[in-house]
Formats: structure tokens, C-alpha cells, sequence
């Protein structure tokens, strides 16, 4: 599902043995279903982290929390952790190859919440890039919002400073070949500047988008 080197281990899975309660409105759980379903989840992507290392011939191949929630990856490795309520996305790679890497995936919003979506993540440039790309309105608010999550989650290892929507801005979308551009706004630590151009890459089905950056190791 998303879009990676090959050098790039990744499993996406399903949530797929839930009852449909437990996939259903999150108005409709109690506050032990919704407990078991993010157990459920945190542990399928420890188990698919864990695989993945193995697959790479890590020896470690447990993944704990770091005090700020984010995945501590064993010596020599990196990855990324991404879920929604009913998938859960794993990409790990080995440091002599990639510094970090982003992913990220989102279910498309729903027409409702797109003015919302908007208003939190997309500046002047990206509304009149949406509409020049030739998307529908709510896959590109989708993609947009997945893009500075998938972003964030590359930086943030390396620099270690939460930065926020407003940071960043898609400056080139090009929805034949699935590639974009992200341009930083601001400075951050270990050498990332304002104005500095970060190639990624995305997908969408129907009901899901998907997003990724990476850094190569010479970067």
C-alpha cells in the first residue's frame, strides 16, 4: 500500500477479525472495547515491527515507547508506526540505508469535516494547489493531512521538536505519478532550514489514503 524503495520492509494489516461493534461508531463502544481495540492495535504493529526486523536479520526486534509515545527501533534499524481504526501500517529499513522514514495512513474524511480539515491543515498555496490537481475536494484535504503526519513522524527522530500543520507546506502535487514536494517553513535542529524541499510519495483506494517520506542515509 504505500509507496516505498524496495529496500523498504513493509506489512499493512487489517483489522479484520473485529466484531461490528467494535468496527462501529466510536459512539457506540464502551470504554473497554475501545481500550481492547487500541490494545489490539498497539500490539499487531509490535508483532509486524518485530517481524519486519527479523525479516532485515535484526537480532532485537522488540520495539518500546519512547517517554513521548514515538517507537524506539533497535541499533541500525529505523521505521514508522501508522494505524486507523481497522489497519495497521509497519515500514522499517536498516540505517546504512535510510536515516528516517515516515509513513502514514488515514481514511478519507467525510464531506462534513473537510471545511475542519482544511481550516487545521492547509495553507493559501495547498487550497489553490487542490484545486488545480484534478482530485476530488475531500482525497486531496485527505492527502494533505497525511502528508505533514507521514512528514513529521520522518523529521521528528532527527530533530526531536514537535512542529505543527502551519510548519509545512505541499509545493508540488502531481496526482499521475503519486510523488509530491514538502517544504519546510521553518528552521529545525540538525540541519533541516526553512525553505529546504522534501520529496514523498502517496496512494489512495476508495477508502483509505496513504502516505510516505524518506530520507536516504547520504541526505
Amino acid at each position: 500500500m504505500f509507496p516505498l524503495d524496495r529496500q523498504i520492509a513493509q506489512r499493512v494489516v487489517l483489522i479484520a477479525d473485529l466484531s461490528q461493534r467494535e468496527r462501529g461508531s466510536r459512539k457506540t463502544k464502551t470504554r473497554n472495547e475501545r481500550f481492547r481495540l487500541r490494545e489490539l492495535i498497539f500490539d499487531t504493529g509490535r508483532a509486524c515491527a518485530a517481524e519486519l526486523l527479523a525479516d532485515l536479520g535484526s537480532r532485537e526486534t522488540s520495539v518500546p515507547m519512547a517517554a513521548d509515545r514515538s517507537p524506539v527501533w533497535p541499533q541500525g534499524y529505523v521505521g514508522s508506526i501508522t494505524h486507523t481504526d481497522d489497519l495497521v501500517g509497519v515500514a522499517v529499513a536498516r540505517r546504512k540505508d535510510f536515516r528516517s522514514i515516515g509513513i502514514d495512513a488515514e481514511a478519507i474524511i467525510q464531506p462534513e469535516t473537510t471545511v475542519e480539515i482544511d481550516d487545521l491543515c492547509m495553507s493559501g498555496t495547498e487550497r489553490a494547489l487542490r484545486d488545480s490537481v484534478g482530485i476530488n475536494h475531500q482525497t486531496f484535504s485527505s492527502l494533505c493531512f497525511s502528508a505533514k503526519e507521514s512528514f513529521f513522524k520522518c523529521l521528528y527522530p532527527l530533530t526531536g521538536v514537535w512542529f505543527d500543520f502551519p510548519d509545512a507546506e505541499i509545493a508540488c502535487f502531481d496526482a499521475e505519478l503519486r510523488l509530491l514536494q514538502m517544504r519546510l517553513l521553518r528552521d529545525l535542529p540538525s540541519g533541516f532550514r526553512e525553505g529546504q524541499i522534501f520529496s514523498g510519495t502517496f496512494s489512495w483506494t476508495e477508502r483509505r489514503v496513504y502516505t510516505a517520506f524518506t530520507l536516504p542515509s547520504q541526505c
